[in-house]
């Protein structure tokens, strides 16, 4: 009691005299550096600490250097001290608040004792000593600074971490914390410290916080698990992120196995042959769920990213074939897929058979259906054609939301097969098979699809008006897609000749019991249109409506627009290195008509169509030979002789005509710019004279002032002589008056007068 009351009376000061903050705030600040014992030290802390808050600037100003001084000595042998010290650091070095995107002012109080705090490495090495203290508050509160001074100068503590002895082993220590606010703390000040610093996450890394961390998202229950989960998988993205040496330790130690299990994959995976749990692929799926799962297909992303191919690769191979299932044959969310389709190698396993589930309509996903097995290349562009599930209608897409994630999903599928299909010849071959020839419809299937056969009608069927975003998405999808199998390739563009999509079933059919399968066309009908010529038709067909469009002035103009590039990337793939094709194309009736009716015109037409139609004829001009030819023996020959194609000649006399047009607009505007030319060179001269005549007018009249003045100097240097004579006649005039004077004469009074004027002047001037 004695002593608090010695205390109480060394900080009033005398009795009855006032004292300030400052007052107090000194008297502490000595305490700290001048007493002798570890409680009054103490006692002084408590005492800054409660004055913080107000008194910021101040104890900032007389204290801040002994606190740090006391971080280095008190703090390491008494908890209650080191507690003291570090919130008192916290309350001095936190940023003022600021609202939502607004920047910390740079003479924040905050950043001023941030700086101070890490001027030297001294106290940030103290402070990590501190962290192997067991004391829950001590742990805890130190984990706080070190947020606090990473938020505030990430790079200088990252700087101070990375020579300090104790860095690393520290930070395990923590994962190993099994204290939930200590290990949330540790998660969240982890993910600061290590961003963007490869050094640092390489140490840690190989401290063994992956197996740490690994560790804490398996008790935690995978990603079922809560925000816990998430924070630690974030901070093992982090650590792998544009870090090579990490992504390599990570898999050397096998940790990349254990990725599939943590998306509730089976370990180990069952036969390629065999499908798939429905445990896995029917899953219950909530927000944080979702975000996990987010995460982990990330660090998968990363993973496969920084390796390469599976194929080079074994150990991402049953990553890869759990990213497939979860993309194409789970009822994960739209988001999910599209991250894991990203995620994929440019050689997954997508020839192998998997099993998928459609949901059952009205019953809010709660009752599925089952598919028979069929290759996950297939299915896969049902989902680039269709959307989710790969079966339209199947997800109800409501709100801007969903359909840009719907829409994002089936741009994914697209990039995966064109990625996968432009390595893999066999692939592009046994899909172009499928499209010719299909199999035999499976028997005994309730439910099933065919893709191919989609993706066939899809190109084949007529675009209908009104068209919509939706529809307009699918034909040019399906434009890419097949663009994608026939590029490049004389093989693929003659197995593509010969689909027939008259003879294809209709793409997805349900079979409900008792239903009958659609018929077949008949012997008596048409013979069966090839796919190319049903192109051909639906390009023209699309132009047509485009310029009905255009005349009724409907807001699906644009939609039109967007049919048209796809056929017209499908025809210029085709045709590109490709005589028999150019051949193909030339002799549809009418094809040349479509292709030049946008290039002949001036305005209202979309630049690209206008320019992919120019590319196509010049594609079918530099290979057909017929043409070449044509134009090579007698280029002013008449068209019909060129090898008595009607098409051909079209051809040839749309580009002559065009060429003779372009040349005609050439000459009249190079005549229009030789007399532009002249007439400015003509005004040029003209402004050259006059500016050359302006010059001589200046410099004499320079001359004549030079002339002025020197004559005004003469005049005034007359001027001045005449002064100078007439002032000596006066003095002379006066003299003689005097002396007329004195020897008796007579002097006039004109005289006189003048002279006492003049004496009064000379008076008045002195």
């Amino acid at each position: 009691m004695d002593f608090l009351t010695r205390g109480y009376t060394a900080l009033r000061g005398p009795t009855g005299a006032p004292q300030t903050a400052i007052d107090t705030i000194v008297k502490l600040s000595d305490r700290l550096t001048q007493s002798t014992l570890i409680s009054d030290r103490r006692a002084a802390v408590l005492g800054l600490k409660g004055l913080s808050r107000d008194c910021k600037a101040d104890v900032g100003q007389y204290a801040l250097e002994p606190l740090l001084a006391l971080l280095e000595t008190d703090a390491k042998d008494d908890p209650d001290a080191a507690k003291a010290v570090l919130e008192t650091l916290v309350l001095l070095c936190q940023v003022a608040d600021v609202k939502e995107g607004g920047k910390v002012p740079r003479d924040d109080l905050g950043l001023k004792h941030t700086d101070v705090a890490l001027s030297t490495p001294a106290p940030t090495h103290a402070l990590l000593a501190l962290l192997q203290d067991n004391n829950f508050y001590v742990r805890l509160t130190a984990v706080q600074l070190i947020v606090v001074f990473l938020s505030n100068r990430s790079h200088t503590f990252q700087q101070h971490f990375q020579h300090s002895p104790d860095g690393p082993s520290t930070i395990e220590q923590l994962l190993a914390d099994s204290r939930d606010i200590i290990r949330a703390e540790t998660l969240a000040m982890l993910q600061t410290l290590v961003a963007n610093n490869s050094t640092i996450q390489t140490s840690i890394a190989f401290a063994g916080a992956f197996e740490k961390l690994l560790n804490i998202v398996t008790v935690e229950g995978g990603i079922e698990g809560g925000s816990t989960v998430y924070e630690a998988l974030l901070v093992i993205e982090a650590l792998l992120r544009h870090n090579v040496g990490t992504q390599k330790f990570f898999r050397d130690l096998e940790f990349t196995s254990q990725l599939p299990s943590l998306l509730l994959f089976p370990s180990p995976p069952p036969p390629i042959d065999q499908p798939v749990p429905q445990e896995f692929s029917l899953q219950f799926w909530n927000t944080q769920k979702i975000n996990n799962a987010g995460v982990v297909v990330d660090i998968c992303n990363m993973l496969i990213a920084g390796k390469g191919e599976v194929n080079q690769a074994p150990d991402l191979g049953g990553l890869a074939r759990c990213l497939v299932e979860l993309a194409l044959g789970s009822n994960a969310p739209s988001a999910l897929k599209t991250k894991a389709l990203k995620a994929l190698p440019p050689d997954p396993p997508l020839l192998n058979l998997i099993m998928c589930y459609i949901p059952v309509p009205e019953t809010n996903g709660e009752e599925w259906d089952r598919l028979p097995p069929e290759p996950a290349i297939g299915v896969l562009v049902a989902y680039a054609l269709d959307g989710d599930y790969g079966i339209p209608g199947a997800v109800e897409v409501v709100g801007p939301d969903a359909r840009r994630e719907a829409l994002e999903l089936r741009a994914a599928a697209l990039s995966t097969f064109e990625a996968f299909v432009t390595n893999d010849l066999n692939a592009r071959l046994f899909i172009l098979g499928e499209m010719a020839t299909p199999a035999p419809l499976p028997e005994g299937a309730e439910v099933t699809r065919f893709p191919f056969r989609t993706l066939v009608r899809a190109l084949s069927d007529t675009p209908q008006a009104p068209m919509s975003p939706e529809s307009a998405h699918r034909h040019v999808i399906a434009s890419l897609l097949f663009t994608s199998l026939i590029r490049s390739s004389e093989k693929c563009k003659t197995l593509a000749r010969s689909v027939i999509p008259s003879v294809i079933a209709p793409p997805t059919v349900f079979l409900e019991p008792g239903q009958e399968k659609p018929p077949l066309p008949s012997e008596d009908d048409d013979p069966p249109q090839a796919l190319l010529p049903s192109l051909l038709g639906n390009l023209a067909m699309a132009v047509r409506s485009r310029s009905i469009a255009r005349e009724k002035g409907e807001r699906d103009m644009r939609e039109w627009d967007r049919i048209i590039v796809g056929y017209l990337i499908i025809l210029t793939a085709w045709a590109w290195d490709s005589p028999i094709a150019v051949k193909d194309i030339l002799e549809e009736g009418g094809v040349m008509t479509v292709l030049m009716e946008p290039v002949s015109q001036s305005s209202g037409i979309d630049v690209l169509v206008q320019g992919l139609c120019a590319f196509l004829l010049g594609a079918c001009y530099e290979f057909n030979h017929t043409i070449q030819k044509s134009f090579t023996s007698d280029p002013n020959s008449a068209a019909v002789e060129a090898g008595g194609n009607i098409d051909t000649a079209a051809l040839i006399t749309s580009l002559r005509s065009l060429i003779q047009s372009q040349q005609s607009d050439i000459d009249r505007l190079q005549a229009k710019l030789t007399a532009v030319t002249k007439e400015r060179e003509e005004e040029r001269e003209s402004l050259n004279a006059q500016i050359t005549s302006l010059s001589e007018r200046l410099t004499e009249l320079n001359s004549e002032i030079e002339a002025e003045k020197e004559s005004k100097k003469e005049v005034e240097k007359e001027q001045e002589d005449l002064l100078v004579l007439l002032e000596e006649l006066n003095t002379k005039r006066r003299r003689d008056k005097e002396l007329m004077k004195k020897k008796g004469l007579e002097v006039s009074e004109d005289e006189g007068e003048d002279d006492e004027e003049e004496e009064e002047e000379e008076e008045e001037e002195e």
